[in-house]
Parts: C-alpha cells; structure tokens; sequence
C-alpha cells in the first residue's frame, strides 16, 4: 500500500489535521477510486514545523499531498533537498490573489500537479462588488497578509519588511502607496468607491493593534458598517493572529470576513466566508494521486488544472446578529454577478 503524505496547516476549531474537510474529501475520494493508499496526516500551522518534520523522514513517501501552495513550496524545497524532487506533489492553492495578477508563480517541476483555485473576492471586481452589496455604506477595507506566506515574497516581502520597521504606529499600508505590496486591491476598492489598507501580519499582538485601530461601526447592521476586516487563510500561518484579529474585531463591532476558512472559531467567526470550493479541488487533486500512484505515470509539465467555482459561507449566529441575510433575490443577484455557482450555507463548526 502506498505511503501518502498529508500536509495540512489550515482549519479551525475541531476541524484540523484528519477532520480538516478538505483532507478528509481527499482521503473519501481515494478511498471510492479504490487507490489503496496509507494516509499519514501531518498538522502544523508552521511551515517550518513542516519543513522539520520533512526533513525528519526516515524514508521519502510515495507522494505527498498538500494543502495550500504556500504547503507546497515548502514541501518542493525540502523533498529537493533530500534529493527526491522525484517524489510527485499534488496540491490545490492560489496564485493570483491582487486584481487579477500573479503573485507567486505556478511551479515548473514536471513532478508537481495541482489545483489552482483563484483567491477569491481579491480576484477580480465582480468579487470585490459584493462588499458593498453586503454594506451599502462601506468606506474602508482593511486586508491582513500572512508574512509566512507563498503571496509574501521577494519584492513584496521587501516593503512589507520596511513597513514593518518604519511604521510601528500604524499598522495599515494603503493599497497602492509605496510600501503596499497588493497595489491592485486599492485598484478594486476604486471600482466599488472604498480605501483598501494592508496590515503584514507578522505575530498576534501587532495583529491585534491592527484590528483595533479600525472604525468599528455605529451599530451592528450592515447600513451602518464603514469598515472591515479580512483576512485570508494564510494568517493561520502566524500562530494566533487570526483568533486575536477575530477577537477584537467582535469585541469593537467590526465585520470580521474570511477567505477560505471553511469553517468558523468557535466564538468569534468570521461573520462570513467567501471560498473556493476546496472539497472540489481537493477530489480533484485526489484524481490527479490516484492516477500517479496507480499509473505509476510521470505528470505532465502543465498540469496544473484551473477550478474557479465558489461558495459563501455565513455563520448561522454572528452573520444573523449583524443583520446579514440572503434572500432568495439576494442570491439569484450573486448568481448573476458572479456567472458561477456560488451559494450561501448555514453550518456550525464541525
């Protein structure tokens, strides 16, 4: 039976490691192709925790799946360093995250497959609409970015750096001055008349400085809200940020919004969270293991399939408490908007 390795760094609350979703859609559609692999499931939200336990392995693994691209590039760098750069890769994680563009690049290795889902609401403008459809009066949107995090690199990461040492005392970068390192966001927040601001989420306590210097709303309703908080994913990558940016958001009156975090902290939300269809990609990231390990086939240089289709999760008490309901008009004008499958769900944390 072949040896699978599972790199997962993301979910919250209960649904970590094995019960994070997206591995365990993995592990089902493996399990229904018939592919007779041995999962071994490696939960960290580090990567260099991951990069250790890699280079721990006293014997390379079949394949590796792993969860995120951020994951991924971690997992390439090391398996390379232990000469088995031969060792296949399948992942899903996105690459374009600022308005369209390439923030970090797809890779070239011949034995890496994947998924790339597009970030949403960063994606394009008809995703970053539904803000103000959302919050009808919305002035200002404040964007966290992990600094351990595949979209935080090279020049990036160099005026994040800066920013970080120069301007201790504020900890928002408007999009698009010198120190942004998404400069399309403020291009977004133009279309749909708001100021976008980037925070380089760096360790929990700045995190939390950051969340409070947001002007919270007058009251908890979406015609009074004039600012937001989001913040993606990869924040999970700085252990803590995103319980403490959650926690002050809640605790100030500010909408605390998710990218990609599949399910909800267990007091503080988000309020709601637009997605990817990670249980989409994931069965297809399994499609792509199961036909390396059964096939024994060296992947193409261009697979790297693309998968743009989407859902928005509300939280079935906070997003209520803020006066946040979908109609059935609301979610046939979302549907329209957005020419793809997007749906709004109601489901606790698992």
């Amino acid at each position: 039976m072949s040896r699978v390795l599972v790199l997962s760094s993301y979910g919250v609350g209960a649904g970590v490691g094995a019960h994070y979703p997206p591995v365990q859609e993995f592990e089902r559609e493996l399990a229904r192709l018939g592919t007779g692999a041995d999962l071994v499931v490696h939960h960290a939200r580090s990567l260099q925790a991951h990069a250790d336990f890699l280079r721990s392995l006293s014997v390379n693994p079949a394949l590796v799946y792993a969860c995120g691209s951020s994951v991924m590039e971690v997992a390439a760098r090391v398996l390379d360093e232990r000469g088995a750069s031969g060792v296949p890769i399948v992942y899903w994680g996105s690459h374009i995250a600022d308005c369209g563009e390439l923030v970090n690049p797809r890779p070239s290795s011949p034995w890496i497959s994947g998924v790339d889902v597009p970030m949403p609401l960063y994606h394009s403008h008809r995703h970053f609409r539904l803000l103000k459809r959302l919050f009808p009066n919305l002035e200002q949107v404040h964007c966290a970015f992990s600094m351990d995090s595949a979209f935080v690199r090279g020049a990036r990461r160099a005026r994040y750096e800066r920013a970080l040492a120069r301007e201790r005392a504020n900890p928002w970068i408007p999009s698009g001055a010198e120190l942004s390192a998404f400069p399309g966001l403020g291009r977004l927040g133009e279309l749909i008349d708001v100021a976008v601001f980037e925070h380089p989420c760096a360790d929990p306590e700045r995190a939390a400085q950051a969340a409070r210097a947001i002007p919270p709303a007058a009251r908890r309703a979406p015609d009074a809200v004039r600012a937001c908080l989001i913040s993606c994913i990869d924040c999970l990558h700085i252990d803590g940020a995103v319980e403490q940016m959650a926690r002050v958001a809640s605790e100030s009156g500010v909408p605390f919004i998710g990218l990609n975090f599949g399910a909800f902290l267990p007091q503080h939300g988000p309020i709601l969270s637009f997605e990817s269809d990670l249980i989409g990609a994931s069965r297809l990231a399994a499609r792509m293991a199961h036909d390396l390990l059964r096939r024994a086939r060296r992947p193409d240089r261009e697979r790297i399939a693309a998968y743009d289709q989407f859902v928005l999760r509300l939280h079935p008490a906070l997003a209520g408490a803020w006066g946040l309901r979908l109609s059935d008009r609301e979610q046939a004008w979302i549907l329209k908007s957005f020419g793809r499958t997007l749906a709004s769900t109601h489901e606790e944390t698992p």
